[in-house]
Formats: structure tokens, sequence, C-alpha cells
């Protein structure tokens, strides 16, 4: 078989125009000038800087991919039977379908199989992100024009100009809803946030986060085992903030101890929030620990920061608000986490620190966070699956949830959720199939007592007798059971 052929590398390499940042390099052919200018001046645009860089990384692929596709065009040009002109809609169809012909064959050798929706509505997105941005460098000036960037934006505004338009004419209603779809609108493909299943979540709590042995040295004064020294609390504590508090798990980690007070958790921005003194964070962890913050970081101790609803505009931060329950049960972890786990003087601000033994002390890293959860699913026997919600974000669903439950307005789910929109909740407060069919059950019941009374101007509830000739229009007479049959199955 024919070794796929791509024409780009990508490296991540530091920026020298992005202090603390690393930025995809997109490296290709000597003649498009070893480096893809267009990539490298979309990801130091200010307007997508702020983009993580994972997002960035998918990104970076997404663009090589049709890069890649670009090239082994002009070289094919399918047999000259396209126009350069279909480019981006030639290159979506490629990825839907995969460039392999039944026989096996491949005209550009590109060897790429179909991708799956969820795959495709991801490219898409980015390859819109990436055309819409080369549009405005462009005419800003700011790169030379090259072939590969005519082409693309030549070909990007005659979609931009169909009616029914491969990149324009779908995506952009779901995600100002707030809906979570995937892949074409004709698969109508939407996942039910319900939350993790109670029942499971009490035994994750109660068996995952046991510690495997006691823990003497953690006992109190009299001698009683402690919540130190039977549970994980690193675990606890984080389970606890995320399907108490609603908090995304890359959020955990941007919280520094004295953000924790006795009866209120703060969450600043990683990089603008303010202390009293009004010094910035990113001040602060570069100052006073050397360190820089998380979401401009790559590596272990990287974390990232989704935009969040800032509520207290003066210090750029939100209170937590933990449903009461967990809001006591945090406060007891906490309490012990102080007292028996927590480093006396810490290299870092950061509530949560390794207890490795090999790292104990520094910052906690969501791959920590991640083997701690994985070994507490395993121990308490529950399968992770982002379709069961079983995995660490069905905790947030289940706090969104919750709040729905408790008869929230929208304006309190959004508050208490931080989203920027108040359309961004539907994802997390949709309801489950059960209740779906509780409403169904509920209503029908209502139904049949209205007709048991005599208000017979409702429909009867049962089944059409699809053979026994009900039908009040059937001219032909072919749902009888008398013209059935061979033979008689003619109008």
């Amino acid at each position: 078989m024919a070794r796929p052929v791509t024409y780009h590398v990508i490296r991540s390499m530091p920026s020298p125009l992005m202090a603390s940042e690393h930025v995809p390099i997109i490296i290709v052919d000597k003649e498009d000038g070893l480096i893809l200018r267009e990539a490298h001046a979309f990801f130091h645009d200010e307007r997508y800087s702020e983009l993580s860089h994972s997002w960035r990384m998918a990104a970076a692929k997404t663009i090589g991919l049709f890069y890649d596709f670009f090239k082994a065009s002009e070289i094919d040009d399918f047999g000259k039977g396209l126009s350069k002109h279909k480019l981006v809609r030639n290159f979506l169809l490629a990825l839907l379908n995969g460039t392999i012909l039944q026989d096996g064959s491949d005209l550009l050798g590109l060897r790429w199989k179909p991708c799956s929706p969820e795959v495709y509505a991801v490219r898409k997105s980015q390859l819109r992100f990436f055309l819409n941005a080369l549009q405005d460098l462009i005419d800003e000036e700011t790169i030379i024009p090259t072939r590969f960037s005519q082409v693309s934006i030549s070909s990007r505004a005659l979609e931009y100009r169909k009616a029914r338009s491969i990149l324009f004419h779908i995506g952009t209603p779901r995600q100002n809803s707030g809906e979570r779809s995937f892949g074409d609108r004709s698969i109508g493909i939407r996942r039910k946030c319900a939350g993790f299943a109670p029942q499971a979540l009490i035994k994750l709590l109660e068996v995952g986060c046991r510690r495997s042995r006691s823990i003497p040295d953690f006992y109190d004064k009299n001698g009683k085992p402690t919540l130190a020294s039977e549970l994980n609390l690193n675990l606890l504590m984080a389970v606890i903030l995320m399907v108490g508090g609603g908090l995304r798990q890359s959020e955990l980690f941007h919280i520094f101890l004295e953000d924790i007070h006795p009866d209120k958790i703060w969450i600043y921005h990683p990089e603008h929030g303010t202390d009293r003194q009004s010094r910035r964070r990113a001040d602060i962890l570069r100052d006073q620990y050397g360190l820089l913050r998380r979401n401009r970081i790559t590596g272990t101790q990287r974390a990232g920061w989704k935009k969040f609803l800032i509520t207290d505009a003066a210090r750029k931060r939100s209170p937590l608000f933990l449903l009461p329950y967990y809001h006591e049960l945090f406060y007891k972890a906490f309490q012990e986490y102080r007292r028996h786990i927590y480093p006396s003087n810490p290299a870092h601000p950061y509530l949560f620190v390794s207890t490795d033994a090999r790292y104990y002390g520094q910052p906690w890293t969501i791959q920590g966070l991640k083997d701690s959860f994985k070994a507490a699913m395993k121990k308490a026997d529950i399968t992770q699956s982002k379709y069961d919600d079983t995995n660490m974000h069905a905790f947030r669903h289940s706090y969104g949830q919750t709040l729905v439950s408790m008869q929230l307005s929208p304006l309190h789910i959004q508050e208490a959720m931080h989203h920027l929109s108040i359309e961004s909740q539907k994802v997390y407060t949709r309801p489950s199939d059960g209740a779906v069919n509780a409403e169904l059950q509920a209503a029908a019941e209502r139904m049949q007592a209205k007709i048991d009374g005599k208000y017979l101007d409702l429909p009867a509830l049962e089944a059409p007798d699809l053979i026994g000739g009900r039908y009040k229009s059937d001219p032909a007479g072919i749902f009888t059971p008398q013209v059935l049959g061979r033979n008689n199955d003619q109008v």
C-alpha cells in the first residue's frame, strides 16, 4: 500500500513575539518560504492569540491538512477537472468522504480515510477561523499574498456568496445558541448531558476516593481516623468543586490557597485578577514566585482557561456558588487538608499540591487529577464514558441539572455556572431521557383523565389499527383485510 503524501511538518516552538508562549510552526517546502507565513501570522494575531495552546495545535493540524490538499490538488488538479475556486469545498468533501476511491486508488496520494462527524465539525470550524483571519490579514497587508493564500481567499469568497455554502451555512446558529451539535445538520447529533449518576457519584466519593490504607500519622489527638487519614483529599475536594460548584477541571488549577475564605470561594482571572493591593495575578506569580501563569505555559504544569463570567469587575473575579451540602463537605475536607497535607512553606500560591513523594508540594497537575480519577473510578467499579456521562466533565453537567431541578431561573443559572451568554447553559440543562419520558407519561395521564371525564373534544390515546380498516380516508380499500393477499394488492 502506498504511503500517504504530506507536504508539511508541525512543530511547537517558543515565540519571540509572545512572551512565555509556544506557538505552532508549520514547516513547508522551500519554494513556499520554509514556514507557512499565513499560519504564523494567524497564531500571532491579537484576535486569536488568546486561544489555548491545545486549540492552536489542533488548528495547525487542520491548516496543515488544508495546505496538503492545496499542494496535492495543484499538482494533479484531479485531471484538470475541478476549479481552484472550489478548493475549500473540495477539501471539506475530502475530509468527510476520504480521498481513497472504491478501487483503492487515490488521485491525490493523501490516503485520507473518512473522518467522523465530530472531527469534521471541529475541522470545519477551525478552517472557518483561519480563512476569516486570512482575509483580514491580507486586507491589512500584514502578510504578502502567496499562491496558497490567494487561492484560499478566492475559494472562501465563492463559498461565502453561496446560499448553500458547505463552509458557512451550518454551525454558526448552533454556536450562538450554545447547543452542542456534531457533524452535518442532516445527521442531527446532539448530546444529552444528564450528569453523573447520583448513585455512581456516591460510590465514587465513598469508595473511589478512599485510600488503599489508613495513614496513622493523620489521626487526631485521640488516635481516631480523620478525613485526611482515610481519603484522598485532593481528589475529594476537586470532585466537590466540580459537582457542587460547577467548575471545569482546568479552573481548579488556577485557585490560590488564599482564595478560600471561611464563607466564600473566589475564582479569579488567572492573569488580570487583582489582590487588595491591586497587584495582578500575573505579576504576583512572576515577582513573588518566579512563575508564569499556567494558561500561558506549555508542559505538564499547563492549565487552560475558558472564557468565564466575571461579576466583580474591579478585581476581575467571581464567587463560586457551592451547593449547600457540598459547601459543608468541602470545608471539612479543606480544614483537614490544611492541617495534614498542605506544605508549610510552598514555592507557589496554588491550592492543590502534589502528594506524590517525587513531587510533593509542587503544584498539582491536570494529569495528576486524571490519574487519581481513573484509579478512583476503577476502585469504585465505574466505567468511564463520555457518552454515558461518567467522566469528569459530567460533574459540571450534574451541577447544571441540579440547578434546573431546584427551579432556578435561567439568569441565576447563568450566574452560578459563570456563562458569558444565557444561551450557553442549554447544553448543561437539557432534560434527560428519563425526565422527558416522565413528562410525557404525566401529560398522557392528565389527558386520559379528561377523556374519562367526558371532554370528548380531545383525541383518544390509542394505537392506530393498521389492518382493521379504521381509516377515515381509504377510497381504494387497500388497508382492509378483504383486499390484502396475493393478486389483490393493486389499486
